[in-house]
């Protein structure tokens, strides 16, 4: 198998995380009691201690979740999943960004549901969009990112937050909101859920925080009702979070490992974009400044798939603006460029090469392939799996 350098999935693992999160879940299991409560697997109830932990451990500026209202899953996936189960029928519309989140797609399809491209601008979702839309045909819900959207990486201001939850109300819908990446945004304003906390469900998971193998996903629902309803369909689907990620997560947070982690995190994934836009000087670049990927225009290609190919062929991917783009209209050319996960000088090679082909049109000339890794960085696993959050 040729080796590549993996650019199109988001990983961001530090080496330094690993011994500090050994030592907290040495202690967690010291015991044989403690290892016996998690050999059988799971259970959607956790006791309150855990609920109330988990709940302080995902607050954040301006919003705190209600304990009771918390919903446990495997991951982010699941939980959205199950909270798109819980409050989409089948037929029913979802408002989705113009380019938004890819696995919401495959999501909706094996539920039946079919995504409304709503427009966007450079504050974010377009609030006169979502209204537009639900006069057209009513939509049952809408799904969006506020704050370090994928791919684009903006996050909407606090002043479109509450233009998008007043959006939101008129129409009597529920906005499903998706926060995996705000734990790199420390000083973005208050989630949607705290503009428009009865018609928000919250999902969030630990996937980019902590690791894809100690992952739990979140979803924090409006009220009872909701929680009930979305907690039924993980039951059903026996989407059981992990007894031992629960009592990870909660030893993690407890301890304060899990927000040393963040913090590193924060400062990597900082270097790691300033990096990438050293090395991408020159080029179209959006995105926020402490973001672990980037969207990269490529005007000079005739399509995002086009440079992406050719990006694969010289030992880089990257994801083409296909796979995010929700419209039946040509898709920009754009890539998203991951940055977490691998050796900074492996990145600013790849960054190089993506550089230099940014810069010039097919046929134009290759500059060598650049070094590859001793072993083969993971891709994408196949669509349709839950598998780790992209």
């Amino acid at each position: 198998m040729t080796s590549v350098i993996d650019l199109s999935v988001n990983l961001p693992i530090l080496e330094a995380q690993h011994g500090v999160v050994r030592c907290a879940l040495a202690a967690a299991f010291a015991d044989e009691n403690s290892v016996r409560r998690t050999a059988l697997g799971g259970a959607l109830e956790v006791d309150t201690t855990t609920r109330s932990i988990l709940s302080e451990g995902l607050a954040r500026s301006g919003w705190r979740p209600a304990p009771e209202m918390l919903v446990l899953a495997p991951g982010a996936k699941h939980a959205l999943a199950a909270a798109l189960e819980a409050t989409v029928p089948r037929g029913g519309i979802l408002g989705v960004e113009v380019l938004s989140y890819p696995t919401v797609r495959v999501i909706a399809a094996e539920l039946g549901i079919r995504c409304r491209p709503l427009a966007m601008d450079d504050g974010g979702i377009r609030p006169d969009a979502v209204l537009e839309a639900h006069v057209q045909e009513p939509l049952a819900a809408v799904y969006l990112q506020p704050t370090l959207h994928n791919p684009l990486g903006m996050t909407m201001s606090a002043a479109r937050r509450r233009q998008v939850a007043e959006a939101v109300s008129r129409c009597g819908i529920l906005a499903i909101e998706d926060t995996v990446f705000e734990f790199l945004c420390p000083d973005a304003p208050p989630p949607l859920a705290a503009f428009a906390p009865k018609s928000t469900v919250l999902i969030d998971s630990l996937s980019k925080r902590l690791s894809p193998g100690l992952n739990l996903g979140f979803a924090v629902a409006p009220d009872e009702d909701l929680g009930r309803r979305i907690h039924e369909v993980l039951d059903a689907r026996r989407w059981e979070p992990a007894g031992l990620a629960v009592t990870s997560a909660r030893t993690l947070m407890a301890t304060g490992v899990l927000t040393q982690i963040v913090q590193g995190k924060r400062s990597d994934a900082a270097l790691r974009n300033a990096q990438a836009r050293r090395s991408l000087a020159g080029r179209e670049v959006e995105g926020h400044a402490g973001a672990y990927h980037l969207w990269l225009s490529v005007p000079a290609w005739p399509s995002a798939a086009a440079f992406a190919a050719a990006a694969a062929a010289e030992g880089v991917l990257v994801a083409p603006a296909d796979g995010f783009h929700f419209a039946a209209t040509a898709p920009p050319k754009a890539v998203r460029i991951a940055l977490g996960g691998i050796p900074l000088e492996v990145l600013e090679s790849a960054l190089g090469l993506v550089a230099d082909l940014a810069g010039r049109p097919p046929g134009g000339g290759r500059k060598p392939s650049v070094p590859r890794p001793a072993r083969p960085v993971p891709g994408r696993g196949r669509p349709h799996n839950l598998g780790p959050d992209t």
